[in-house]
């Protein structure tokens, strides 16, 4: 299997510079309230030593959480948030094939990217889920334990019987045979922070991103490979794609690699006149784009024709500057309804 290494950009003399993180799955970015590894109460470092001293989850030991949540970085581009009153068990912490058992209470996975060669497998019981594509996923592990797949789709094998579940399906943990729909509308406290959070890592990514291009750093990422990436005034790590940019519209934010960020702060030239239609090809069918000089980015208007495309994949191939600002309208990347940056729902309980 191919070796994955895990490259993040630290600040040095008011620059990004280049640096290299642990090779290991389980690194601890974010906690609030009460959280513990072993047992003992875990404490953030400083803001000083953030950079270089965040704890991790080291194979075999269980991190846990009583009024409190966590956010654990895995493989590149995969993440994992612990809800409240909740445990998981770092099985193997490979970061080419992490392995993590939730033992108890709930998580949701956000996979951003799922990089070729790598593979992240989470344990419940007698189930064991692997995650075939980018998406959002919340697993219960107590009363009932089960999957629900917001976006995205994932393999579940229990006792020899493997259940593919896609987006708007719930699988039983204890029979993966007994299936489901639920409305991805609808949310609670655990998925509406970690919507949230998701939000605030679009956000970094944008400035990392255009920071490593403009410091001509961007030969330090390995050649096909995305990567963590540190950033210096978000005091947080963002993902940041090898190449291209991709949009996930159920979060409803972008992420652009060095090479592609341009296009999130591009200004289109003045269109006037009857030419303005072909004007540098940015105008196709019923959409025009202009810069928003209040805004301070550009938008699109107009609708346009996706034929032969899903409405879920068109709303995520619209014009990548107006998905880029979503997480900034939106106070942390999702859709409006509950709370800020989350689906509607009361919070506390699962969606049904």
């Amino acid at each position: 299997m191919k070796r994955i290494f895990l490259t993040a950009f630290g600040f040095a003399a008011a620059a990004f510079a280049q640096d290299m993180i642990s090779a290991r799955a389980g690194m601890i970015q974010h906690v609030e309230g009460d959280v513990a590894i072993d047992g003992k109460a875990l404490a953030m470092p400083s803001r000083e030593k953030m950079f270089s001293q965040f704890p991790e989850v080291k194979k075999g030991s269980v991190l846990s959480t009583a009024e409190g949540r966590a956010e654990i970085l895995l493989t590149p581009g995969v993440t994992l948030r612990l809800g409240e009153n909740s445990s998981f068990k770092m099985i193997d912490s490979d970061l080419a094939d992490a392995k993590v058992e939730l033992q108890s209470g709930a998580a949701v996975v956000e996979v951003l990217e799922m990089l070729k060669d790598t593979r992240v497998t989470l344990a419940v019981g007698p189930a064991s889920i692997d995650f075939r594509k980018a998406g959002t996923y919340k697993i219960h592990a107590s009363d009932a334990p089960e999957l629900m797949v917001y976006d995205g789709q994932a393999d579940v094998t229990i006792a020899g019987q493997k259940k593919s579940a896609k987006k708007g399906n719930v699988l039983s943990l204890e029979n993966a045979l007994v299936a489901r729909k639920f409305d991805t509308e609808k949310g609670d406290a655990l998925l509406r922070w970690s919507l949230r959070r998701s939000g605030y890592m679009a956000m970094a990514n944008v400035s990392a991103a255009s920071s490593v291009r403009s410091n001509g750093m961007m030969s330090g990422m390995g050649p096909g490979l995305g990567g963590w990436s540190w950033n210096p005034y978000y005091m947080m790590y963002t993902y940041l794609p090898y190449r291209g940019m991709f949009c996930n519209s159920y979060i409803g934010s972008c992420y652009y690699s060095p090479s592609h960020v341009y296009q999130a702060f591009y200004t289109p030239p003045l269109q006037t006149g009857g030419n303005a239609a072909s004007n540098s090809g940015m105008n196709s069918g019923n959409t025009s784009y202009g810069y928003n000089q209040n805004l301070g980015y550009t938008v699109a208007s107009g609708s346009r024709s996706y034929e032969g495309i899903s409405s879920g994949a068109s709303a995520s191939a619209g014009a990548p500057a107006a998905a880029a600002s979503a997480p900034a309208a939106n106070s942390g990347g999702g859709r409006s309804g509950g709370d800020a940056g989350g689906r509607g729902g009361s919070g506390g309980g699962r969606a049904q």
